[in-house]
């Protein structure tokens, strides 16, 4: 009986060590996928893909699909508590990360997520300008963190983003108080000849660590004594001749649409105008006040519209 057992304690001993043998295996697979793929990243519970296509992004908004599964067993985890943090590290020497819109768990493991990216890591001409980091948070802030480096390149043709300032709305930079930055980025362009929708995001900086959604009655750099800056009330209008305006329609999450746009022609190259008024102030392009010529009263986009075409 008792070398029975003993064989049989033996046989628990090595299936258990094998077992150990094949995890330990299945580990080093995966740290080897993640130094050998730029779109995988493993922490110690979860593997994770940048399932779009890495060589495609640009400056301005960035939509993209990132697939969670467990990292021992490969199911999907919908669910999960996922954050964005998007970190530009200088060439100059500083970081800025970069506005971000909802993360959406599509339900099946895949969340979809937006990233504006303020700049390109090189310019046209081969200036480095920085690296980025994207940091995806699964968790909560304490929890697992997964990185990517995804290489955002300069945007081709029209326009992806503009930007205005405040006048007495100002913001600690990094040497002194300056004019809060507002950025515009290009969502989509849609429709058809004088029958078109425009959508975009409009975003302000409290810092260079932190950009976040304009919207009705937000509070930027809250508890900030000197430069906290409520949002109310907000005028955001679109126009396609600087002079006959029409209100953006807000989402409430920094998202605006403006619908019946006129004076835009299919395949023909034109401009659309956005002004921005907060508290009684219009931003200006150059923070002064507006110079009523359209020098610095608006921020413009030069697009190409076609039909039905996604921007």
């Amino acid at each position: 009986m008792l070398q029975q057992a003993f064989k049989k304690f033996i046989q628990i001993l090595m299936l258990f060590s094998t077992l150990m043998i094949l995890q330990a295996c299945n580990h080093e697979e995966d740290e080897e996928t993640e130094e050998t793929d730029p779109a995988v990243s493993i922490t110690d519970s979860y593997h994770v893909k940048y399932a779009s296509d890495m060589t495609m992004i640009s400056d301005g908004k960035s939509t993209f699909t990132i697939e969670i599964s467990d990292v021992n067993t490969g199911s999907p985890l919908p669910g999960l508590n996922v954050n964005l943090m998007p970190m530009m590290d200088m060439v100059a020497g500083h970081m800025h990360d970069a506005p971000v819109g909802t993360v959406i768990d599509n339900g099946d493991g895949s969340y979809e997520m937006t990233v504006y990216y303020l700049m390109p890591s090189e310019m046209m001409d081969g200036t480095v300008m920085g690296e980025w980091e994207l940091k995806i948070m699964i968790g909560g802030m304490g929890g697992e963190t997964a990185t990517f480096h995804p290489d955002v390149m300069m945007s081709m043709g029209d326009t992806t983003r503009v930007g205005l300032k405040g006048q007495s709305d100002m913001i600690m930079g990094m040497m002194a108080a300056e004019n809060r930055r507002y950025f515009v980025f290009k969502n989509q362009l849609m429709g058809s000849t004088d029958n078109h929708s425009f959508s975009f995001f409009l975003a302000a900086r409290e810092s260079m660590m932190s950009h976040v959604a304009v919207y009705e009655n937000v509070t930027l750099n809250q508890g900030d004594a000197t430069y906290e800056y409520l949002v109310s009330p907000i005028v955001v209008e679109v126009s396609t001749d600087a002079t006959s305006w029409t209100a953006a329609m807000s989402s409430d999450d920094g998202n605006y649409m403006v619908s019946g746009l006129t004076g835009l022609t299919d395949n023909v190259q034109g401009e659309i105008y956005v002004r921005l008024t907060i508290q009684g102030e219009q931003k200006t392009t150059n923070g002064l006040a507006p110079a009523g010529d359209g020098t610095n009263d608006y921020a413009v986009f030069t697009v190409t519209p076609g039909m039905t075409m996604s921007m």
